[in-house]
């Protein structure tokens, strides 16, 4: 994998369909990001991006500080290689959405800018959250925790939510979920 990365294998319990370990990886990515959030002591303190790779039997959490879409396509070839049926991964983010632009119809031409600024929202009504993604060959799922800054006290965080389902009809792509899905799509 690109840049420097660690592998840990974590014992999740035995997964009957790609279904089932999508909400495992949920389940272990929420609380382990409740965790982390509840060691934080400086206002500064971040979640780091972490990726969680589930075969019927096992899971294995991968950190790194590889770019973003360098690391999505590694977790891809890692989950192809384990023979994976779900992939989860959370970090934390910038958003806009309908709540902070203010409606829906500002939200789609703050949509347009971000696309035309690269995918950047800086300089737009935005807000902080934990991005949560989990995904199997037929499905995606995107839940958004929004974090809570403190000027003298660690951050804290809300609790998730669905924000985005392929089961719902919206389409899911992009440099983050082509490759993990294309990968999910040959073993899972």
């Amino acid at each position: 994998m690109p840049g420097e990365y660690r592998r840990i294998g974590i014992k999740v319990p035995p997964s009957k369909d790609a279904a089932e370990a999508m909400d495992v990886a949920y389940d272990v990515l929420a609380s382990g990001a409740r965790r982390v959030g509840e060691a934080f002591t400086r206002p500064a303190d971040d979640w780091r991006p972490q990726w969680l790779v589930l075969t019927r039997t096992q899971g294995t959490l991968v950190m790194g500080d590889a770019e973003k879409h360098a690391m999505a396509e590694a977790v891809g070839r890692l989950a192809r290689k384990f023979g994976a049926i779900a992939v989860g991964h959370l970090h934390s983010a910038w958003i806009v959405d309908a709540e902070t632009a203010g409606g829906q119809e500002e939200f789609e031409r703050l949509y347009r800018v971000v696309q035309q600024q690269g995918g950047s929202t800086e300089g737009l009504p935005r807000k902080e959250i934990v991005l949560l993604a989990v995904y199997c060959a037929a499905e995606a799922r995107q839940y958004h925790a929004t974090i809570e800054r403190h000027e003298d006290a660690p951050p804290t965080l809300g609790p998730f939510e669905l924000a985005v389902s392929t089961a719902d009809g919206l389409g899911a792509t992009g440099a983050m979920v082509d490759p993990i899905v294309a990968a999910l799509k040959t073993t899972g």
